[in-house]
């Protein structure tokens, strides 16, 4: 190849070097402006959530509620009263109050377990509300701040990585039209200095 064509096979070398170097340079500072700029939104955990924890909380601490265990025992005293009633018009004297007695206190205990059971399943509610709730947090952790956190740092890794090539092909680039067009002078220039 002639002196000439090494000289413009160098300078083109060198512009294009010139050119993915500033390139690099650019998408480096882009990628950092991006990412001082990057603004994600934060996730809420649904108040409908929260509500049903709060009432989950409340049931829990009860078993049936006030007003149906108060109805049951209004009901088993009437219940008593009209057996005893009916025993006395009869004339079933003691007997039939000890019979009316063991009546009320194996309803009485059939109202107290159920409203036991009652309490449980409440408490086995507010269980599975509170892991509900525990899912939500997990969740609003990840979308919040793990997310966010590996899209930059991916993203910033790959954009650097892409602006170091640019700038390293750049500099190669530049180096070896430098060395072009030296090859074209400076070959000549060397052999005169060294008289072959």
């Amino acid at each position: 190849m002639p002196a000439g064509g090494l000289v413009t096979s160098g300078v083109a070398s060198a512009a294009s070097g010139l050119i993915s170097g500033i390139t690099g340079f650019f998408q480096k500072k882009k990628a950092n402006k991006l990412l001082a700029n990057l603004h994600r939104p934060e996730y809420s955990i649904p108040n409908e959530v929260m509500q049903n924890q709060k009432q989950a909380e409340l049931n829990a601490r009860q078993g049936l509620p006030s007003e149906q265990y108060q109805q049951g025992q209004q009901n088993l005293a009437r219940q008593q009263n009209t057996a005893l009633q009916r025993a006395n018009d009869r004339r079933g004297g003691l007997l039939a109050v000890s019979g009316t007695q063991q009546m009320g206190n194996d309803a009485m205990l059939n109202l107290d377990v159920a409203n036991a059971n009652a309490r449980m399943k409440n408490q086995n509610t507010l269980y599975g509300i509170n892991s509900q709730v525990a899912g939500y947090k997990d969740k609003a952790f990840d979308i919040n701040k793990m997310q966010p956190y590996q899209q930059q740092y991916n993203y910033a890794q790959g954009l650097l990585g892409a602006g170091n090539q640019n700038f390293t092909a750049g500099l190669d680039k530049l180096a070896s039209g430098g060395l072009m067009g030296m090859g074209g002078n400076g070959g000549r220039a060397a052999s005169q200095w060294t008289g072959y």
